[in-house]
């Protein structure tokens, strides 16, 4: 039993070794090949994505700085996965993130990782890509259009997300109404919920124009002349969604740090824990703020519904756990 916990130790290091040595590198060599990358990728865009064989410099500063942060980002990862060799660091890192407060069964730390990884690798993705694409009507008409055109990949999948996230927390909802022992916890709990989901399927149905895209209706007359795209939906009334966008990252945030807050106090009181996002999605978070200022709405609302469906996935499991505890009680 001893010789099967200290290979799967070594293992474990191991693991964390070589991913450390493969992405240091990888930054290295990016840094050090940095011109050589970036003629080749402008030179790739100009000959197969754009109509007139051309390149702005705005998108040339986006490839630019693409390469450097992809560089700090890898070396930043190998950095981390050097310190979580160490055995008593790594407890301590999981046992922080992980434990979830007094649901003990419920442990978070795949989901720091996996919320971590989508965002990170969203971001990465999205930002040059869509920066091209949005960079002017010669790109429009690339294969780009498929991932970033409207009602194309990302923003079906934007919608798809909400809809199983606003599902999800209507299930909670429907299993706290339905539950025998009703008292006034269970009862805000479910209005908690209830709301949520009403406002996770708003959303979703905005991001469609309540269906205008889809059956193809004509603007309400008293949307055309509010509306800054002439479609049925309430956020595009807004003349700035960038300031929208922000006070929402930042609210998420101060949320978030709250979180952390009653973890770090390790207050007795779960019932707050039932309903805040969990502090292991504070990667995530971060990458919603940075969306949010660098004005990158369509990167925005992408992460915000990856948000909302690991927060609901994360709630769901946590209500289960809560009921069956409660029965079996």
């Amino acid at each position: 039993m001893k010789k099967k916990l200290t290979l799967k130790i070594f293992n474990v290091n191991c693991f964390f070794l070589i991913i450390a040595i493969v992405f240091i590198l990888s930054g290295i060599i990016i840094i050090s090949l940095h011109p050589i990358l970036f003629d080749f990728l402008c030179s790739f865009i100009k000959t197969h994505l754009s109509s007139d064989n051309s390149i702005t410099d705005h998108i040339k500063w986006k490839l630019w700085n693409l390469l450097y942060t992809l560089a700090i980002l890898f070396i930043v990862t190998g950095i981390i996965s050097l310190i979580m060799r160490n055995d008593l660091m790594r407890d301590k890192i999981r046992t922080f993130i992980a434990d979830d407060y007094h649901l003990r069964t419920d442990r978070k730390f795949n989901l720091f990782l996996v919320s971590s990884i989508t965002g990170i690798f969203l971001t990465v993705i999205y930002q040059p890509l869509g920066s091209i694409f949005f960079g002017g009507d010669k790109f429009r008409n690339s294969f780009l259009k498929y991932l970033y055109g409207e009602d194309y990949l990302f923003e079906s999948m934007t919608v798809i997300l909400l809809i199983i996230s606003s599902i999800m927390v209507f299930k909670i909802s429907l299993s706290l109404i339905m539950y025998k022992k009703q008292t006034n916890e269970f009862k805000f709990l479910f209005l908690i919920y209830f709301f949520l989901s009403f406002a996770f399927f708003f959303l979703a149905m905005e991001e469609i124009s309540w269906g205008q895209r889809i059956f193809g209706w004509e603007t309400p007359f008293y949307l055309k002349n509010l509306n800054s795209q002439n479609e049925t939906n309430l956020h595009n009334i807004l003349k700035d969604l960038k300031v929208l966008y922000i006070s929402v990252s930042i609210s998420l945030l101060s949320v978030i740090l709250l979180s952390f807050w009653i973890q770090y106090k390790q207050l007795s009181e779960y019932f707050y824990n039932l309903i805040l996002p969990h502090p292991c999605m504070i990667t995530l978070t971060l990458l919603i703020v940075f969306s949010s200022f660098s004005g990158q709405s369509e990167l925005f609302e992408e992460l915000i519904a990856i948000f909302l469906l690991f927060y609901s996935y994360r709630c769901m499991k946590k209500i289960n756990i809560l009921l069956q505890r409660e029965k079996s009680s």
